[in-house]
C-alpha cells in the first residue's frame, strides 16, 4: 500500500509517521525512515523521544546516501573511498587541461578561467543528480545537429569533459553522486524493502534520481508512506510548484504499483497562535483581502522593523532578543534566518556579543578565512607575483611570521612610505629614510630603518629558501613536499594551537575549534592535490589556482558548543526544532526571496530544448523563484508565538534598499501590524546593552538629544551613562594631571614647534608628542621637502663661500657652481645611496631646484659682501653637548621642568672689541612675514627663542671662537626669515623653464624679523644701508627707522614676556588640557596640515577642517 499524508507546515505530518512507526513496532515489523540529510538527527532525536526502547530495534532512521550504504552493506559494492568536493574541484581542473584542445566552445575556458571549474563541475553534478547519462546526453547531443548545433556543440564538449572526468575518478575514488544511480542498479537486482514499511518525511521536493529510487520502493515495499507539504492534493500555490512537480511524479509511479491513498490532516497538532498560522496559511494568496473579518490580530505577535543598515537591523535583533530573555525565554527558543548569512556575518556576532547573547551561526566557515591557510597562500603568491607589497602585507598580517606588532606595523609603514615592491626586498640593507625625503633622519626613524631592516632579513631567509625548493621541484608532488616543509619550519601547527588557545580565553569556541582542524586538514589537502596531480607538470601559477580551489571548496563545520543557544541560519538550509520566536532578516528587494540565476552552463532555453528530446535536467528558473518563495514561506511559519521581520534601507555600499513583497504581505494581510523604524537612540532600544547603548549615543551629533538621552537612560541603567559621556565627537578632552606625571616625567622636553603645536590645538599636540602618533608618511618627493633641500644647500654653500674670517677671498663664480653641483649630488647620495629612487622627475625636480637654490644663495653672497657679520655655526643643536648652547630650562608651577631644544638654521657672529653680537637666520621657502603681535598668541616664537638660549647660554663653542669670557654674554642683534615665496607647482611642473623659474623666484626673495636699533650694528648689517638687508628699515639724514627695530629694553621685556609664555604652555599640558580647540584668531587654519587629522575628535557639523 501507498499512503500520501497531506498537511501544511506544522500540521502534525511527522506526529502522525510516528504513530505509524510505534504501530509496526509493536507489531514486530521492519521500518525505514528517510528524512533529509540535515533532518536526520532531529528525526533520530524525535525517534528516541517518541517512540518506546524497543522500536529501535526494528527501526532504521536513514536519508538516500545511507540508503545506499545500507544497501550494499545487504549485498556488497559498498566504497570506502569517496571523492571529496575539493578533489572534485581538482579533478575537474585536471580534465579540463586534459580535454582543452579537443573542446570547440569551451577551449578558452578550459584553459584560463579557474572560475569555469566550478561552472562545469555543477553542470556535472546537476546531470548525475538528474539521472542522466553520458549515453543519453549523446544522443540528445546527435538528435539536436540538424536544427541547433551551437547547441550540440556545447553538449558534446561537455560530454568530453564529463567522460573525462569520470575516469580521472574512478581511477582512485567513487563519486557520492553516483551513487544512487547504482542504488537503482542494485534494487534492479535485489528486493531490499520487501518486508519493510517505508516512511519519507520531511522532503518538499526531490531529484530525478531520487524519484527513480522512490519508484523502486514503492515497487518493493510492504508499506509506503510519503509526507507531502501541502494541504491537500489538489492544492495550488506560487510557492509550491517545486511540490507540486514531484507529486505529479509521485503519483505517477504510485500508479504503476497499484496507487494510492490520501490522508489529509486538517488541524495543526502544534497549536500555532492563530495570526501566525493565518499567514502561514494565506502569504502567497495574493488576492486575499485585508478587510475579512475573520483576520486575526496580528499586533505583538508579529513585530516588523525598518532599519537604516545591516548594522542597525542586527541591533534591532539583539535589542528585541534582550527584552525576550528579560520576560523568560531561553536562547534556545530563538532563531535568526537570513537568505544568505554570510553577507550578515561580521555584523550579527558582534551586536549579539555586545548585548552578551549566547548564539551558533549554524553556517560552515570557508578555509580560505584562516589565518593559517592565508599564511601558506600568500607565501605562494609573494612567489608567484615577484614580491608584490600588498602581498608582503597580507603574508605580515596573518600574525604568523613571528614579528611583534610592532614590528609588523612598523614594517608595514616603511614599506608603504616607500612603495617598496619586488627585488628590493632581496637585494640588501636598506637605507632611505623612515620620514621620506629628508636628509635629515630622526631618532624615531634610525629605530624605525633598524626594525624594518631586521623583519626584511627575518622575513626574506625563510620565503626565499623556500622558493628555491620551490624552483627545485620537479612535479606538482614536489611542490606539495615543500609546502609541507615550510609549514612545518614555520612551526604552523603550534601555531594553530596557540590562536586557538586565544580564540578560546575570548570565548570563541567555534573558531578555536576551526584552528585546532585547519592544520590537518590542510596537510590533507595537500596530499590528495599531490596525488591527483602527480603526473602534472609543476608550475606555481597552476599550483596556486589549484590549491586555491581546493581550500575554497574545503569547510570545516561546527556543532553547536552549548545547549541553550540562538541559533542563526540561511533559510534554504535551517532546519530547527519548532521555536517559539523567529527573526526573519534582510527581507530586501532581491535578497529574499533572492533573484535566481542560471546554474551550470546551460540557460533556460536549452533546458527546454532538452526536455523536448526526453533529457530533464532538474528544476526550471519558474521553479527555483517559486523555492525562494517557499523559503520565506517556512521561514515565517516557523515560529510558534512571535515572528520578527525587518529589511534595511541601505546597504553596506549605500546603495538604497526597498522592502521586498513578503514584508509587504504582512501588513496587506494585517492592517494592525505596525511597521516600526529602528533608531539607535530610542530609549526603548538602549535600556538593554551598556556598549551597544555606549555605541549609539556616540553617534547622536546633536548635544541636546545626546545629553537628553543620555541622562533618560542613565537613571535606569548607570553603566550606559559611564560608557557614553566621553563621546568620540567632543571637542573639550581633559587627561588626568597625575597620569600625565607619569607618562611625562618631572622634565618636559619641548622644541619651538611643538610648543607652537600645542598652541595651535592641544589635541594635535597630545596626539603626536604625548601618544607619539605618527603620520604615515609617503616616499615621494613633496612640498614640505624642498625647504629640507635648500637648508641643505645653503648650509654647505654658505659655509664654503663665506669663511668666518672676513679678510678671506670670497669664492669664484665658477668654484660656487662646482660647489653648488657637489652639495646637491652630495643630497642626493644621502637621501638615496643606491639610485634605486633615480628617475626622470626625481632629476627635473632637483635641477630647478638647483637654480632655485643658486638664487638665494647668490642674495646671500650679496648680502655679505655688503656686511660685517659672518656665518659662524650651521644647523646648530642647542643640547649643551659638545660645547654647543644650553637649552633653556624653565621651573613650572607644579615643580616640573620645561627644557627648550631645537635647532637653529644659521648663526651669524660680528666681534665689535669686546662685544659680540648673534644675528639667527631661518631660510623659509614659503611666503613668511614676521609679526610680533602674533608672539602674544605663542605663535612664531622659535627664532626669537633660539636667540634668547645662545644669549643666555652660548656654550663653549662660541666663546672659545669669539674671546668671550665666562661672565659676559652675546648681544642678541636680531632675527631674520630669509624665504623665497616660489610656488611649488612651478617647482614640480614640467612645463616651466628654468629661466622662468629663475626670474619668478628672484622677485620673490624677502627678508623679514627684528634688528637691535644700533647705528653700529646696523652699519655692520649693511655697508650701504640696504633696505632689502635690513628688513625695511631705511637710512635717512643719518637715522635709522622702521618697523623691524627694537631696542635692547624692549628685546629683554620680549624676552621675559617669552619665558612665561612657554611657562604658562607648560603648566596646560601638566594639567591635561587637551581640547580639540584650534586657533583660528589669527585668519590661518591649523587644520589644514593636521597630522592629527583622522582621529580628530572634533565634532563633523563644526569642523572647519572636513
Amino acid at each position: 500500500m501507498i499512503n500520501f499524508i497531506f498537511g501544511s507546515h506544522e500540521s502534525g505530518k511527522t506526529s502522525k509517521i510516528l504513530e505509524m512507526l510505534a504501530k509496526d513496532a509493536s507489531e514486530g515489523i521492519s521500518s525505514l525512515l528517510i528524512v533529509p540529510e540535515q533532518e536526520a538527527v532531529q528525526a533520530e532525536r524525535l525517534t528516541l523521544q517518541k517512540l518506546p526502547a524497543s522500536s529501535q530495534l526494528s527501526l532504521e532512521v536513514l536519508n538516500f546516501s545511507r540508503l545506499y550504504n545500507r544497501v550494499c552493506r545487504e549485498y556488497g559494492g559498498l566504497s570506502y573511498s569517496y571523492i571529496t568536493t575539493p578533489m572534485k574541484y581538482i579533478t575537474m581542473w585536471k580534465s579540463l587541461r586534459e580535454v582543452s584542445s579537443l573542446l570547440t566552445k569551451y577551449s578558452s575556458n578550459a584553459e584560463n578561467d579557474p572560475a569555469f571549474v566550478g561552472t562545469m563541475l555543477s553542470t556535472v553534478m546537476q546531470l548525475k543528480s538528474s539521472g542522466i547519462s553520458i549515453g543519453e546526453l549523446e544522443h540528445a547531443a546527435e538528435e539536436c545537429m540538424a536544427y541547433d548545433s551551437e547547441l550540440s556543440a556545447r553538449l558534446t564538449d561537455i560530454i568530453r569533459i564529463w567522460g573525462t572526468y569520470d575516469i580521472f575518478v574512478s581511477e582512485v575514488y567513487s563519486d557520492a553522486a553516483d551513487d544512487l544511480s547504482k542504488l537503482c542498479d542494485i534494487l534492479d537486482e535485489h528486493n531490499f524493502f520487501s518486508d519493510k514499511n517505508v516512511y519519507i518525511d520531511s522532503f518538499s521536493s526531490f531529484t530525478s534520481i531520487e524519484h527513480k529510487v522512490i519508484e523502486k520502493i514503492f515497487a518493493g515495499a510492504k508499506n509506503t508512506t510519503v509526507s507531502i507539504c501541502l494541504p491537500y492534493p489538489s492544492y495550488n500555490d506560487i510557492s509550491t510548484e517545486s511540490i507540486e512537480k514531484s507529486l505529479k511524479a509521485l503519483k505517477k509511479s504510485a500508479n504503476k504499483w497499484g496507487g494510492h491513498t490520501d490522508i489529509i490532516l486538517s488541524d495543526n497538532s502544534k497549536n500555532k497562535l492563530a495570526p501566525l498560522s493565518y499567514l502561514s496559511n494565506n502569504l502567497w494568496k495574493l488576492d486575499i483581502a485585508s478587510e475579512k473579518s475573520d483576520i486575526p490580530k496580528a499586533s505583538g505577535h508579529i513585530v516588523a522593523e525598518i532599519c537604516d543598515s545591516p548594522y542597525a537591523e542586527a541591533e534591532a535583533v539583539a535589542s528585541h532578543i534582550l527584552e525576550l530573555l528579560e520576560n523568560g525565554a531561553r536562547y534556545r527558543d530563538i532563531v535568526i534566518i537570513a537568505r544568505d548569512t554570510e553577507k550578515y556575518r561580521g555584523i550579527l556576532e558582534p551586536a549579539l556579543s555586545n548585548a552578551g547573547i549566547t548564539f551558533f551561526f549554524s553556517q560552515k566557515t570557508d578555509l580560505c578565512a584562516l589565518a593559517p591557510v592565508k599564511f601558506i597562500m600568500t607565501a605562494i603568491r609573494i612567489k608567484q607575483y615577484g614580491w608584490r607589497k600588498n602581498d608582503v602585507i597580507s603574508y605580515i598580517k596573518t600574525g604568523l611570521c613571528d614579528f611583534t606588532l610592532r614590528e609588523s606595523d612598523v614594517f608595514e609603514e616603511y614599506i608603504n612610505t616607500w612603495n617598496i615592491s619586488g627585488v628590493r626586498y632581496t637585494q640588501g640593507e636598506w637605507t632611505m629614510n623612515p620620514d621620506g625625503f629628508s636628509a635629515r633622519i630622526s631618532e624615531r626613524g634610525k629605530a624605525i630603518l633598524s626594525t624594518a631592516n631586521d623583519v626584511r632579513v627575518r622575513l626574506c631567509e625563510p620565503l626565499e629558501n623556500f622558493f628555491t625548493e620551490l624552483d627545485m621541484a620537479k612535479s606538482m608532488a614536489d611542490i606539495c613536499r615543500a609546502v609541507y616543509r615550510y609549514a612545518e619550519k614555520s612551526n604552523l601547527r603550534e601555531k594553530c594551537r596557540q590562536l586557538a588557545h586565544r580564540e578560546l580565553l575570548f570565548g570563541n569556541k567555534k573558531t578555536a575549534s576551526e584552528l585546532l582542524g585547519v592544520y590537518n586538514t590542510m596537510l590533507k589537502t595537500l596530499a590528495d592535490i599531490g596525488e591527483a596531480l602527480s603526473d602534472v607538470a609543476p608550475s606555481i601559477d597552476d599550483f596556486y589556482t589549484v590549491l586555491k580551489l581546493a581550500f575554497e571548496q574545503t569547510e570545516i563545520g561546527t556543532i553547536p558548543t552549548s545547549i541553550d543557544e540562538v541559533t542563526i541560519g540561511s533559510a534554504s538550509m535551517l532546519r530547527s526544532s519548532y521555536p517559539k520566536y523567529v527573526f526573519v532578516i534582510g527581507l530586501c528587494e532581491g535578497d529574499f526571496p533572492q533573484i535566481v540565476d542560471t546554474k551550470g552552463l546551460l540557460c533556460s532555453s536549452d533546458l527546454l530544448a532538452l526536455e523536448r528530446l526526453g533529457v530533464e535536467l532538474g528544476d526550471s528558473e519558474d521553479i527555483r523563484s517559486s523555492n525562494e518563495l517557499l523559503y520565506v514561506k517556512n521561514a515565517f511559519s516557523a515560529p510558534s508565538e512571535r515572528l520578527y521581520v525587518s529589511y534595511h534601507t541601505s546597504d553596506l555600499k549605500g546603495s538604497k534598499k526597498t522592502p521586498s513583497l513578503p514584508f509587504n504581505r504582512i501588513f496587506a494581510i494585517f492592517p494592525d501590524v505596525v511597521k516600526h523604524k529602528f533608531v539607535g537612540s530610542d530609549l526603548s532600544y538602549l535600556a538593554g546593552s551598556p556598549t551597544s547603548a555606549a555605541s549609539h549615543l556616540r553617534n547622536i551629533i546633536d548635544y541636546k538629544n545626546r545629553n537628553a538621552a543620555t541622562l533618560a537612560v542613565s537613571e535606569h541603567l548607570p553603566l550606559v551613562l559611564s560608557l557614553s559621556d566621553s563621546s568620540v565627537s567632543t571637542d573639550n578632552c581633559r587627561i588626568n594631571p597625575d597620569i600625565l606625571r607619569e607618562i611625562i616625567g618631572d622634565k618636559i622636553y619641548v622644541s619651538p614647534s611643538s610648543l607652537e603645536r600645542y598652541v595651535n590645538c592641544p589635541f594635535s599636540y597630545y596626539a603626536s608628542y604625548i601618544l607619539a602618533l605618527r603620520e604615515q608618511k609617503v616616499g615621494r618627493f613633496a612640498a614640505n621637502h624642498i625647504g629640507d633641500f635648500v637648508h641643505f644647500v645653503m648650509e654647505h654653500l654658505v659655509r664654503f663661500m663665506l669663511p668666518s674670517d672676513a679678510s678671506t677671498p670670497l669664492p669664484t663664480h665658477d668654484e660656487i657652481l662646482q660647489k653648488m653641483q657637489e652639495t646637491v649630488d652630495e643630497y642626493i647620495k644621502i637621501l638615496d645611496p643606491d639610485g634605486i629612487l633615480k628617475s626622470k622627475r626625481i632629476e627635473h625636480l632637483y635641477k630647478k631646484l638647483y637654480r632655485l637654490s643658486l638664487l638665494i644663495v647668490e642674495a646671500t653672497l650679496k648680502e655679505f659682501s655688503d656686511s660685517d657679520f659672518r656665518p659662524a655655526f650651521f644647523e646648530l643643536k642647542l643640547d649643551g653637548k659638545d660645547g654647543r648652547p644650553e637649552p633653556l630650562e624653565l621651573t613650572l608651577d607644579n615643580g616640573a621642568r620645561l627644557v627648550l631644544r631645537g635647532y637653529i638654521d644659521r648663526v651669524d657672529l660680528w666681534k665689535d672689541g669686546d662685544d659680540v653680537f648673534v644675528r639667527i637666520v631661518d631660510y623659509k621657502t614659503g611666503s613668511k612675514q614676521f609679526n610680533l603681535s602674533e608672539l602674544d598668541y605663542g605663535i612664531n616664537i622659535q627664532m626669537l627663542l633660539y636667540l634668547l638660549c645662545i644669549c643666555s647660554n652660548p656654550g663653549a663653542h662660541l666663546r672659545e671662537m669669539t674671546g668671550l669670557d665666562n661672565d659676559s654674554h652675546p648681544i642678541p642683534a636680531g632675527i631674520v626669515y630669509l624665504s623665497s615665496a616660489m610656488p611649488k607647482t612651478q617647482i614640480s611642473s614640467f612645463d616651466v623653464t628654468d629661466e622662468e623659474i629663475f626670474d619668478a623666484a628672484e622677485s620673490k626673495i624677502n627678508r623679514s624679523g627684528l634688528i637691535l636699533n644700533d647705528e653700529k650694528l646696523l652699519d655692520a648689517i649693511s655697508h650701504s644701508h640696504s633696505k632689502d638687508i635690513l628688513l625695511g628699515v631705511t637710512h635717512k639724514n643719518g637715522v635709522y627707522s622702521g618697523k623691524a627695530l627694537v631696542d635692547i629694553n624692549q628685546l629683554g621685556g620680549i624676552f621675559e614676556e617669552l619665558k612665561q609664555t612657554l611657562i604658562n604652555i607648560g603648566n596646560n599640558i601638566y594639567s591635561g588640557i587637551a581640547d580639540c580647540s584650534p586657533m583660528t584668531d589669527l585668519g590661518q587654519d591649523p587644520c589644514h596640515y593636521c597630522t592629527a587629522k583622522q582621529i580628530c575628535r572634533k565634532n563633523i557639523s563644526n569642523a572647519r577642517r572636513f
